[in-house]
């Protein structure tokens, strides 16, 4: 990122998260990431994510204002009973097809972390910094 440059990212709204074209966008732009010159994978999105929250040193807000408590990126993308992040790998499904249904809410949190993630990492994410 340009130096000194602290960025406040918003992140999206219940109302954002529910809309399937904005699913369709954060899956796309999951889908076209790269990863040591391959692309990215259900086990490297989880990598990309944590280094770019370690790296950023702006500020992330709730729509209300209030500031977004970024997790931990095994707690939201992975679960006990999912370690290998198969839902990464399903969700990336939506980059080739719109859903058609809303989806569950556990899942929006997950889509809204994936957005500002993306974000986050701004233009060196697609440059590759992050590997």
């Amino acid at each position: 990122m340009a130096k000194n440059w602290k960025p406040t990212l918003t992140a999206a709204t219940d109302e954002q998260t529910r809309d399937p074209h904005f699913v369709h966008r954060v899956a796309i732009n999951l889908w076209c990431l790269r990863y040591q010159e391959r692309p990215a994978s259900r086990r490297t999105i989880p990598d990309l994510c944590a280094n770019v929250w370690r790296d950023f040193e702006g500020k992330a807000i709730t729509h209300e204002g209030a500031d977004y408590e970024v997790p931990e990126v095994d707690a939201i993308l992975g679960t006990e009973n999912d370690p290998d992040f198969t839902w990464v790998r399903d969700f990336m499904g939506y980059a080739l097809e719109m859903p058609t249904q809303t989806l569950p809410s556990k899942s929006r949190e997950r889509v809204r972390y994936l957005d500002l993630t993306i974000r986050a990492g701004g233009p060196n994410l697609w440059r590759g910094q992050y590997y």
